[in-house]
């Protein structure tokens, strides 16, 4: 074998053994990867139908005009405040002294405000009979709190242990007809922005929401207050905002 052909054979046999030496490389780096342990993956946790309208309240809060240099945050708010402050203001305060039954109650807040709400309802002659919409396992507890308040209390059972969906709700009480409709804001100046998905279900019926301070307010959902447009907008972004937190 002539000087030249030992050189091209070393050669050969040097790429070879590198190739083989990187391919041995990426197979063991695949495989470290494919037998990651599925509990260190980072999992993506479901979004709720609540989670983005609860959002809503903290984006009303700036009216200035819109900098492009200003944090991703500040902007969403602007935009909001920009497309909330246009609609319709069409709250007002109710008395539920005057409110004529039937009337339902969703439990969307917690206990205290559902016990507040049902002793004035208790002391209205008018609002009876009383619907409450609760969850399975909150039936013994609805028992009891009619038994407390001497009110007599039907249950409307949502099918399951879930955060409310609109889709669901508008199933349990789309047949049915009830003069008022309450849900339950749980801040004490909450007048129902965080409960629109709540809201959108009762649609078109006398809607009532009680918040936390013992105060109640007619509410319309904001997809009857916004055209259209409007409302992809506030409802595509607080979409994607959620999203982006549920990270």
């Amino acid at each position: 074998m002539s000087p030249c052909d030992e050189l091209v054979r070393r050669r050969n046999s040097q790429d070879t053994a590198a190739l083989h030496a990187r391919m041995r490389a990426a197979t063991l780096a695949a495989r470290s990867v494919v037998e990651t342990p599925v509990s260190s993956r980072r999992v993506r946790r479901r979004l709720t139908a609540a989670a983005p309208w609860t959002l809503l309240p903290s984006m009303r809060s700036s009216r200035s005009t819109i900098d492009p240099t200003l944090p991703l945050e500040v902007a969403l708010q602007r935009v909001f405040a920009a497309l909330l402050e246009a609609a319709p203001q069409v709250e007002e305060q109710v008395s539920v002294d005057l409110v004529e039954g039937p009337v339902l109650v969703i439990r969307s807040g917690p206990w205290p405000v559902l016990h507040a709400l049902l002793a004035r309802l208790a002391a209205c002659k008018l609002a009876h009979p009383v619907t409450v919409l609760c969850h399975r396992r909150d039936e013994s507890t609805l028992t009891e709190l009619s038994r407390t308040l001497g009110l007599e209390l039907s249950s409307l059972l949502y099918p399951r242990f879930e955060p409310f969906r609109t889709s669901t709700l508008r199933s349990l009480v789309g047949a049915t007809r009830w003069r008022a409709t309450f849900v339950l804001d749980p801040s004490r100046s909450g007048r129902g922005e965080s409960l629109e998905h709540i809201i959108q279900a009762i649609s078109g019926r006398d809607v009532c929401v009680w918040n936390a301070d013992g105060l109640a307010w007619r509410q319309r959902s904001l997809r009857e207050r916004l055209t259209r447009e409007e409302y992809g907008i506030v409802r595509g972004l607080l979409r994607w905002s959620a999203h982006k937190e549920n990270r």
